[in-house]
């Protein structure tokens, strides 16, 4: 999902900034690219300075909770993967082909089922 995400930030010319201990292959592979600025290590409250957007991805609630909570006491706009609750915004899922466009969600309750349908579309979709 994180993946996914990023890439799409990337296309829309977002300057990204990743903070993992742990970071995927592709990740890593974005920043040896120079297209990502990747720290390899835990998060701190301050990585949260000068942000406008922050998309959260760890597997760890506990961590996920403790940024959306900072991230919402600096006034900065939070996604939380796969937890609504902890999100001011959700994030459809898009299905592209040439100048065809489709959007899927759920309002966040279920971003499986809405990743899903997204498939179906392209499939249907196929090659514009």
């Amino acid at each position: 999902m994180a993946i996914q995400k990023l890439s799409t930030l990337m296309k829309c010319g977002a300057k990204v900034s990743v903070v993992a201990a742990v970071a995927h292959l592709e990740i890593r592979a974005m920043a040896a690219q120079g297209k990502v600025t990747l720290e390899k290590r835990e998060f701190r409250d301050k990585d949260l300075n000068g942000r406008n957007m922050v998309f959260c991805a760890t597997n760890d609630r506990k961590l996920n909770m403790q940024i959306s909570m900072k991230c919402k006491e600096k006034r900065i706009w939070v996604n939380v993967a796969d937890d609504p609750s902890l999100c001011d915004f959700i994030v459809p899922a898009i299905a592209k082909r040439g100048d065809v466009i489709c959007a899927v969600s759920t309002g966040g309750a279920s971003p499986a089922m809405a990743k899903f349908l997204r498939k179906k579309i392209e499939r249907l979709l196929g090659k514009i």
